[in-house]
């Protein structure tokens, strides 16, 4: 695991000298897929290089020795790289695999974090509003229900009968008043 915006050297062709490498090819490959990524290529004798590789990431020779280099270090360097080296009287192949720690994928998880807040706080407004909206018209037709159903019972009340018999001393007497809507 490398560290993001470091540098890394990895010694390829061990025990071996440039006097014996004819060349060294690298691959990287995506850790899901295994599609080549980017090659590199080194050719000892004509001391040609060729790249399909970001800039950053290169074969360099030093004190007689072939190295992978990868300068500044980012979390798209993650992968696998194979690389073959040939030399007299054989190859060798090295499996490597790079992860990376460091502040741009701690970055990509905190604005993935602050992202997923803001669609669950919007979603949440939403739903209150939905939700205080459904509940206020229920409050608005249940009171308009009780404004008309007492309209009615008042009419109801407004009722009186206009005719009374009573009884006064053996006799009755019926009175009639006049109807208050006349």
């Amino acid at each position: 695991t490398l560290e993001t915006g470091g540098a890394d050297a990895i010694l390829l062709c061990p025990n071996q000298t440039l006097t014996n490498i004819l060349i060294v090819v690298c691959h990287k490959n995506r850790v899901i897929s295994e599609v080549h990524d980017c090659r590199v290529s080194h050719d000892v004798e004509t001391k040609h290089t060729n790249s399909t590789c970001d800039p950053r990431v290169t074969l360099q020779t030093e004190d007689d020795r072939v190295f992978l280099h990868i300068t500044n270090i980012q979390p798209s360097d993650e992968g696998n790289y194979t690389c073959y080296c040939t030399y007299h009287g054989g190859n060798a192949e090295i499996n490597i695999h790079i992860s990376v720690n460091g502040t741009q994928v701690q970055e990509a998880t905190d604005n993935s974090l602050f992202y997923f807040g803001m669609i669950t706080g919007v979603a949440a407004c939403v739903s209150v509003l939905v939700f205080g909206g459904i509940i206020m018209r229920k409050i608005h037709l249940r009171r308009t229900q009780l404004q008309v159903s007492g309209t009615v019972n008042e009419e109801e009340q407004q009722d009186i009968p206009s005719t009374f018999t009573g009884r006064d001393n053996g006799l009755y007497s019926t009175l009639q008043l006049p109807h208050p809507n006349l």
